[in-house]
Order: C-alpha cells, then sequence, then structure tokens
C-alpha cells in the first residue's frame, strides 16, 4: 500500500520545527556561553585566593610535563597519602602552569572549562531527554551557585570528576544504546584520568545498570583502561612502591572511617552535610523526589556519593571541594524539580515557564558584585594565601638569592614558584625518619630525589599557614627547635612572610 502524500502545510511544519528548536539550543546556548563568561573569567588568577590543594597539584605538574615522577623532594606514584591527584589531570595543569610561566590563571582556566562543559552537556544530553527549558534551568542553576563560581575557577581534580560523572549520569538517563554506553564509560574515564574518587562514580554507575550486563563492558571498559594506562608508567618504574602507597592510601582514609564514621556518626555527617545551607537541604528534598522518576539515575548517584563520602569526611561544608563531585548533580536534581513542581502548580503556562529561572536569576544577581570585586570568600578562607603578592614577593626574593642545588625548606604555597630545591617542613620531618601527618607510617631515604635534612637548607621561609597549620602538626616543632634553626635571623620578611636564613651580604 503506498502511504499518503504529505499535505504542503505538514511539508513545512516538520522543517520550521526543526529550525525553530536550532535557534533555541542556540539562543540557550549563548545565555550559558554569557554567564559563564561573566562569573568565571574575571580577576581568575587572583579570585579566590591560592589554596594549598591547587597549589601542590601545580608543583607535581610542572614536574611531570618534564617527565618526572615527583612531589618536590620526594618520588611521587599519585597513589600516596601525600597527593593522589592522579598523572592525566595533574600533566593537563602543569602543562598550563609551564607553557604560561607559572601563570595560575591558566590552570585555573582549565578548571573553568570543567564548568562550562557540565552546562553544555546539560544541554545537549538533558535537552534532548527532559526539555531544553529544563536543561537550561539545570545549567544555569549549577553555574551561579557561589560554591560553583568558587571551587570551579581553583585547580582541583575534583572538578574534572564532577565533570565525567555528570557526563555518564546524564547519559544513563536516556535508555540504553550502544553508543551512548561508551560515552558514558568516556565519562567514567575522565573522572579516573584526574581522582580515585573515581570509584565511587562507579559504583553508583554499576547500581544504575546492574541488571542490564551489556552495559558492563562499555560503561567500564574506558575508565579501567585509562587507570592501568596512567598508573602503567609507575608501575614499571617501581612496582613496590606503587602497591605500598595504594595500600598506605588504603590505610589512611580508613583511619579517617573509624575515628569520624563509626556508629552513628556516619549518619550524622550525612544529615549536616545535607542541612548545612538552604541549597543542600533543597537538594537532598529534590534527589528523595527525582527517585521516582526518569531522573532516577542522577539521583541515585548524588545520594550514594554523598554517603561515601560522608562516611569519613566531617569536614566537608568547610572543605567542600571534596563534594564537587557530586555538586553538579545536586543542582540537577533541584532544576528538575522546580520544573516538574511548576507544571502542575494552577497558574498559567507561561508562567510556570519562567519559574524555572527566578532561582538562577537571583543567585546570579547575588554572586557577580562578588566576582567583579574579587570579593569570592570561601568557606575554607582561614586556610588559603592571605596575599597573593607577599607569596610572590617573596618567591621573587628566593630565587635571586638562590642556587637550583640549594636547598629551601618552605610551604608549596611558595615552593611551586621557586627555581631552587624546596621541601615542606613535613617532609623534613619524614627524612628524620619520625611520623607525622600523612606520614604517619613514615617514609624510606629511598623515595627522596634529595635530601630533605634541615641541616643542608640555605632558608627556611615561614607563611601564615605555617603558623596557623604546619607547626601544629605532629613533631614539626621537635625538628626545627633545633639549636641550629634558633641561631638563625630573618634575611627578608613582609607583611605574611618571613625567610629565615643565615645573614647574607645585601
Amino acid at each position: 500500500m503506498n502511504k499518503p502524500r504529505k499535505t504542503p502545510k505538514e511539508s513545512t511544519l516538520h522543517p520550521q520545527k526543526r529550525f525553530r528548536r536550532k535557534f533555541f539550543v542556540r539562543v540557550a546556548t549563548g545565555v550559558v556561553l554569557l554567564a559563564w563568561a561573566s562569573l568565571y573569567l574575571p580577576n581568575l588568577g587572583t579570585t579566590p585566593r591560592w589554596y594549598g590543594d591547587e597549589t601542590i597539584t601545580l608543583s607535581c605538574g610542572q614536574d611531570l610535563v618534564h617527565g618526572v615522577f615527583a612531589n618536590r623532594a620526594t618520588w611521587n606514584t599519585y597513589m600516596n597519602p601525600q597527593f593522589c591527584y592522579q598523572p592525566g589531570y595533574v600533566f593537563l595543569v602543569g602543562l598550563a602552569s609551564t607553557v604560561s610561566h607559572q601563570n595560575i590563571a591558566w590552570p585555573r582556566f582549565l578548571n573553568a572549562l570543567c564548568a562550562l562543559g557540565i552546562a553544555l552537556v546539560a544541554l545537549r544530553v538533558l535537552g534532548r531527554r527532559f526539555g531544553l527549558l529544563t536543561a537550561l534551568s539545570i545549567g544555569l542553576l549549577f553555574l551561579v551557585y557561589e560554591q560553583s563560581v568558587i571551587h570551579f575557577r581553583w585547580v582541583y581534580a575534583h572538578n574534572a570528576v564532577a565533570l565525567g560523572l555528570f557526563i555518564c549520569f546524564c547519559l544513563q538517563t536516556i535508555p540504553t544504546r550502544r553508543g551512548r554506553g561508551w560515552w558514558a564509560g568516556t565519562g567514567l574515564a575522565i573522572a579516573a584520568a584526574s581522582h580515585p574518587l573515581a570509584l565511587q562514580g562507579g559504583l553508583a554507575a554499576f547500581l544504575n545498570r546492574w541488571n542490564q550486563p551489556r552495559a558492563w563492558l562499555p560503561l567500564f571498559l574506558p575508565p579501567l583502561a585509562v587507570g592501568l594506562l596512567s598508573l602503567s608508567p609507575i608501575f614499571l618504574w617501581k612496582p613496590d612502591w606503587l602497591i605500598h602507597d595504594i595500600f598506605e592510601l588504603k590505610e589512611f582514609y580508613g583511619s579517617f572511617t573509624q575515628d569520624l564514621g563509626a556508629g552513628w556518626q556516619w549518619p550524622i555527617n550525612f544529615w549536616n552535610f545535607f542541612t548545612h545551607d538552604w541549597f543542600h537541604i533543597l537538594a537532598l528534598a529534590s534527589a528523595l523526589f527525582c527517585l521516582f522518576s526518569r531522573f532516577r539515575p542522577i539521583a541515585l548517584a548524588s545520594i550514594l556519593v554523598a554517603a561515601l563520602l560522608t562516611r569519613n569526611r566531617q569536614n566537608l561544608p568547610v572543605f567542600y571541594y571534596q563534594a564537587v563531585v557530586i555538586l553538579p548533580l545536586l543542582a540537577a536534581g533541584i532544576g528538575y524539580a522546580i520544573v516538574r513542581l511548576s507544571k502542575v502548580l494552577p497558574w498559567p503556562k507561561h508562567i510556570s515557564r519562567w519559574l524555572a529561572f527566578v532561582l538562577p536569576a537571583l543567585l546570579f544577581c547575588l554572586v557577580l558584585p562578588k566576582v567583579c570585586t574579587s570579593s569570592l570568600i570561601s568557606r575554607n578562607d582561614p586556610w588559603v594565601v592571605h596575599s597573593i603578592n607577599d607569596i610572590k614577593e617573596t618567591a621573587d626574593w628566593v630565587n635571586q638569592h638562590t642556587q637550583p642545588e640549594d636547598l629551601v625548606i618552605c610551604h608549596w604555597n611558595i615552593g611551586w614558584l621557586l627555581q631552587s630545591q624546596n621541601a615542606d617542613p613535613l617532609m623534613c620531618v619524614g627524612w628524620q625518619g619520625i611520623p607525622t601527618f600523612t606520614y604517619e607510617n613514615g617514609i624510606s631515604r629511598e623515595r627522596f630525589r634529595y635530601s630533605a635534612d634541615q641541616k643542608r637548607a640555605k632558608f627556611l621561609v615561614i607563611c601564615d599557614i605555617d603558623r596557623i597549620w604546619t607547626f601544629g602538626q605532629p613533631n614539626v616543632n621537635q625538628i626545627f627547635n633545633d639549636q641550629s634553626f634558633l641561631s638563625w635571623t630573618p634575611v627578608y620578611q613582609n607583611s605574611n612572610c618571613l625567610v629565615l636564613g643565615r645573614r647574607i651580604a645585601p
């Protein structure tokens, strides 16, 4: 039987729909790009102020770019308590830092691109499944939430994990097809190339597909391949070190689980995390609501990974960067719930369409002035660099008065800018065979690239983080109360940094 011919009206209707959809997709993409550029690019190198986790990553990345597996004075397996960010992410930010001559804005720009990628994935994937209105509201809500703006301007492997997991779980909301399964696996691979927390995302991905064995190979082969590929050079180089560090890292976090998550403390941690501000209260309520919808894979992943995070972490509300891996999922749940509820409320349809953008618009107006005036303040502000200019000036002075073979003892906030050998006080304690934080089981001297003996140091640099944190760690004061240090005198000083050493000629 011949199919009925289309009427002229029908033949022009479908192209018009396609054109309208393309037009609105382009408009939505433009809105996302404008919001992202407004909030993530101004004052990128100085706002927020530097934090130790990003400066140590830059130091390790700069070495890795030159083919050296190192964490300043020690050899690095990228799977130890001192540093467990994965080589893929570390190499990229190290490359950005190296080619920009240690301009931190460029590594931060890579992390800001992760935020943009998340919003665009929402438009591309969730837009087709749940509608462009829902996807745009989700992307904007994520971009304008203040914690997103703060943390995706920092150099954190967690940001790349967030992007990878978001890709994976967005695709899991769509019925399984061969190509989509591999793209979901690619998302897990991005996470695996960045941080071991990808394992928690992998568990959530499995629970979303436990009854679909055909989905397992495309879902887990890419992250497994990436994980093996990134660590294989380390294994071929020093297999005993890598295996030892993997078990030590497991023991390190296991001790936190015993201390911080025993008994009823774990559910208390979970509850405190989701009730510490209005956004997370909404996120938990939305996730529970979404568990009974097509949004279930995202909701399940956000709840499960949050539960695993709070098992050994009580400080997530303050040191929020660890929870960034699920932040896009939480925002997605809130955005989806708002759109769904707005459609069932008894008001005109055109009002419900705009209701989804009230919250993103309000948050944008609140955070934009903070970005433009460099007044974004993180919750862990007491532990960030108090004066970036003081750090730079101190590093410049030290570089002018040292040779590459000289040893400078300093925190990594300064060490990543130095041209000489450097080690932090914790490494000096480890060199002496004494346990301290992240070196609870000690460290053998064969794991050192060069001597971290404080007695051969040319300078000791003391900055704000040392006064409030470093010298409070176990056995640090025992090392630096040595008589040889007590005889040193100040050779350089500014508002936040003090350099001690033997008196030198001006």
